[in-house]
């Protein structure tokens, strides 16, 4: 029944996990911003920067499809400890060869790719093991606090990687090993159902039912054979595109992130083309973090009072001209304000499309379709950092923001002009 349903802040499980997640955005937001200060003090290219950036991205992109048949198929509990435990040993790597003085452009060239790939697999393995502990009651408010802490690691992870670089070179990396480390931990402590026939458990009210319950195999379970990868992703790919609104906005988050993957390496350029110093530019960065948790708070309400649809068309035109603002060249932290703007309008349509996906997607699909609008919706991502460092290497900071703004723009202008995208709500 559901007035049987523990409130959410009493589910361990989603807690545990939610904590987990909070490391591995720490340490992820510590890395945004310490690879590219980190390169640009050794290398002095922005186009290198950008380089690294791009080659992260786009492992995670051709892993992605894969990853979500994967957490579909097998012990979802595994891959989640498996890809963090990568994760810390890639940073250690990493942070050995910083110390031994081998880290040079191919150095951060694997770990950008080692990293991509664990990412690929924690993202649709968090995706369904949250859909496996919450009710689905209480899926908009999980992926509402979800949103905040993606944010509230935006607010910290800058400041600190900014202050870190600062410091030195290794202390950055020294702070992200330890942080996904950590998050390692508590995805252990989480035991999250292995397998989608025990995610029934959290629909009937049983989300903190005992470990010893989510640890029982499938022993007496009749396994039947599997299509191929191949098959299975043609099967994702054919109810997307029946899912009218779910596909247009798939196409509006495509070029969301081909614009906002330029953001980051421009604005850095760009506050340092104003004079701005490293703590400066963490600082500055800390706004989207900032504004995120702030929009984040509110994101249950007010996904409540507007369709996803209408968010759709609403956020890439706000974000658009908070980026032309961000341009102006008039102090080094005026760029905080716009950001701060930027970020705040952004959870409300993440928070919607999470939800609708956990809600429309059957369980035994939830890793593939997941995988597969990550996988559609970041497509052209890579090329986000490659053009915004060289934009930002040839005009400037500052126009790589105006070019990144217009395409977001143009984004809104087009959403505006779908009539299956404006009417799109989470019962269609």
């Amino acid at each position: 029944m559901e007035a049987m349903i523990p409130p959410l802040r009493r589910n361990a499980r989603f807690q545990f996990l939610w904590a987990g997640s909070a490391c591995t955005t720490l340490g992820t937001e510590i890395n945004r911003i310490a690879l590219p200060l980190t390169l640009l003090a050794l290398t002095g290219s922005a186009a290198r920067a950008g380089l690294v950036a791009a080659v992260l991205t786009a492992s995670m992109l051709l892993a992605q499809m894969p990853a979500g048949i994967w957490v579909d198929r097998h012990d979802r509990r595994r891959i989640l400890l498996i890809a963090q435990a990568v994760q810390v040993l890639n940073a250690v790597a990493l942070l050995a060869g910083l110390v031994a003085g081998y880290a040079g452009l191919p150095g951060f060239l694997v770990f950008a790719a080692v990293d991509g790939l664990c990412q690929a697999f924690l993202g649709p393995a968090r995706q369904v093991s949250i859909r496996a502990v919450v009710p689905s009651s209480q899926l908009r408010g999980a992926f509402a606090q979800e949103e905040a802490r993606s944010h509230a690691g935006r607010v910290a992870g800058p400041a600190i990687g900014g202050v870190l670089t600062g410091v030195g070179l290794l202390a950055p990396y020294l702070a992200m090993a330890v942080s996904v480390a950590a998050a390692w931990v508590f995805a252990m402590l989480a035991k999250v159902p292995r397998r989608p026939e025990e995610d029934e458990e959290a629909d009937t009210g049983s989300a903190s039912a005992t470990d010893e319950e989510a640890d029982t195999p499938e022993d007496g379970a009749t396994r039947t054979s599997r299509p191929g990868m191949l098959a299975e992703t043609r099967d994702a790919l054919r109810w997307l595109l029946a899912r009218r609104g779910l596909r247009e906005m798939t196409l509006v988050l495509m070029a969301m992130n081909l614009c906002g993957g330029a953001v980051t390496l421009s604005l850095i350029v760009h506050i340092r083309s104003l004079g701005g110093t490293a703590t400066l530019t963490g600082f500055v960065l800390t706004g989207i973090g900032i504004g995120g948790l702030l929009g984040a708070l509110v994101s249950g309400w007010v996904t409540g009072k507007v369709a996803i649809g209408r968010l759709a068309v609403g956020v890439p035109a706000v974000l658009g001209l908070c980026l032309i603002l961000a341009a102006l060249p008039w102090t080094p932290w005026w760029p905080f304000f716009p950001i701060l703007a930027f970020s705040l309008v952004t959870p409300a349509l993440n928070v919607a499309a999470g939800a609708v996906i956990s809600q429309l997607v059957p369980a035994g699909m939830l890793g593939r379709i997941g995988a597969l609008l990550g996988m559609a919706s970041m497509a052209l991502s890579p090329l986000g950092p490659l053009i915004g460092g060289l934009l930002a290497g040839r005009l400037g900071g500052g126009w790589a923001l105006v070019v990144a703004g217009a395409g977001f723009l143009l984004t809104a202008l087009a959403g505006a002009l779908s009539p299956t995208l404006r009417r799109f709500t989470a019962s269609s």
